[in-house]
């Protein structure tokens, strides 16, 4: 009876498990050509866009640091936009946001330490569920659109520095809006003005001309 459910247990791992990774690859997959099909540079495009590179496109997700969802919108962005436009993101606690937001980072790095320990794991998880129910998708959908608004005015005059290259890319305006994102504005802004010498990049080490070349020539 043993040696069945072992053989069994054997016939599952080889049948099931590989069946389902390949269905998330091949899902992953047809996410990245459909990317690369859309050729419409319009305002829907660019979001859809920097949606898929910034989370594969889910709202839940929530980052080793605490920055959530589609566009990975951490607390000192949400605070902004709730000092802007306070009465469309009077729901969101941004105390409560950061507080849960540095648990979650702490976590993250306890688990790097304790990989076995079922407890964190599960703290972790309500921890994230308290995140999203701060931060809906449709609110951050919108604060998308409020965050792009913002950094335009921000960044204030860019024609001086439109059509000009750097490393070899053209600068166009949503590259800019995009970049700004990624690094954020005021570091982009310095090295525009060239205040700053080394290439701005984000916490992962990613270089703010990646988003400079991807979201070139978008309409916004």
């Amino acid at each position: 009876m043993l040696k069945k459910i072992t053989n069994l247990t054997l016939l599952l791992i080889v049948l099931f498990i590989p069946t389902s990774l390949i269905k998330k690859r091949l899902k992953i997959k047809t996410k990245k050509t459909e990317l690369l099909k859309v050729d419409n540079k319009s305002l829907d495009s660019l979001i859809s866009k920097l949606s898929y590179m910034e989370s594969r496109n889910d709202w839940k997700i929530v980052s080793e640091n605490g920055y959530i969802g589609l566009f990975q919108f951490g607390s000192v962005a949400i605070k902004d936009l709730k000092i802007n436009f306070e009465d469309k993101y009077k729901s969101v606690d941004i105390l409560k946001f950061k507080r849960i937001s540095k648990q979650i980072t702490l976590l993250n790095k306890k688990i790097k330490s304790n990989p076995n320990d079922f407890n964190l794991t599960i703290k972790l998880f309500k921890k994230t569920a308290e995140l999203r129910s701060i931060f809906s998708e449709q609110l951050q959908r919108e604060a998308l659109l409020d965050y792009i608004f913002l950094t335009k005015k921000y960044l204030g005059d860019l024609k001086p520095f439109l059509g000009k290259k750097i490393k070899g890319i053209k600068i166009t305006e949503s590259g800019i809006i995009a970049s700004s994102h990624l690094v954020g504005y005021l570091s982009v802004k310095k090295f525009l003005n060239k205040k700053i010498k080394n290439i701005p990049k984000d916490g992962n080490g990613v270089s703010f001309t990646v988003y400079l070349k991807e979201f070139s020539g978008f309409k916004i």
